[in-house]
C-alpha cells in the first residue's frame, strides 16, 4: 500500500522519515543545509528504509528511499515530483 511520508535530508544522507500528517511540528535547520521533503512510498519499502536509518546507514537509507519512491519532492517548493522509473 502506498503512503505519504515526510522527512529531512542533509549532506550525510537521510536524517528523518515519518508518515505525513503528523500533528508534531515539522522542524528543520536551513542553516545546517537540511532539506525537508515529501515522498510517496509503499509501506514495505518504507520499513526497510527506516531499518537502515535506525542502524545509522543514512546514505544507504536515502539511496533506498530514492529508488523506491513513486514520487518525491522538496517541501521548500512543494511542486517538484518524480515518477519512479
Amino acid at each position: 500500500m502506498l503512503q505519504s511520508f515526510e522527512g529531512i535530508i542533509d549532506a550525510t544522507g537521510l536524517c528523518s522519515l515519518r508518515q505525513d500528517g503528523s500533528r508534531v511540528p515539522f522542524a528543520f535547520d536551513a542553516k545546517q543545509n537540511q532539506i525537508p521533503f515529501w515522498a510517496v512510498v509503499d509501506t514495505h519499502s518504507a520499513s526497510q528504509v527506516l531499518r537502515e536509518l535506525i542502524a545509522g546507514n543514512r546514505r544507504r537509507a536515502l539511496s533506498m528511499l530514492e529508488a523506491s519512491a513513486v514520487s518525491l519532492g522538496s517541501k521548500l517548493s512543494g511542486l517538484h515530483s518524480r515518477p519512479n522509473e
